[in-house]
């Protein structure tokens, strides 16, 4: 079973802050998901985050990543966990 954590969107994507634009989605997001997968890999799970770049990967792209380990892995292999 191979588990994807998709942490969303990238450090720069505009509107995705606080009003003031202090605080980023994504810094949270992406801290989280880094600890969300160690905790699995901890647990012997097969897990890995699905855009590990710090860029904002289009949802086109995120679709073809995950798509490409259920071909591989078939889909019901697959576990795709969100943050957003």
């Amino acid at each position: 079973m191979k588990i994807l954590v998709d942490n969303g969107h990238g450090l720069m994507t505009a509107g995705k802050r606080s009003p003031d634009g202090l605080f980023r989605e994504a810094f949270y997001n992406r801290e989280i998901a880094r600890k969300v997968v160690a905790d699995l890999l901890d647990r012997n799970l097969d897990a890995e985050l699905l855009v590990p770049e710090d860029d904002d990967i289009p949802l086109a792209e995120r679709v073809r990543r995950i798509n490409a380990h259920c071909l591989a892995l078939d889909k019901k292999n697959v576990i795709v966990s969100v943050f957003m």
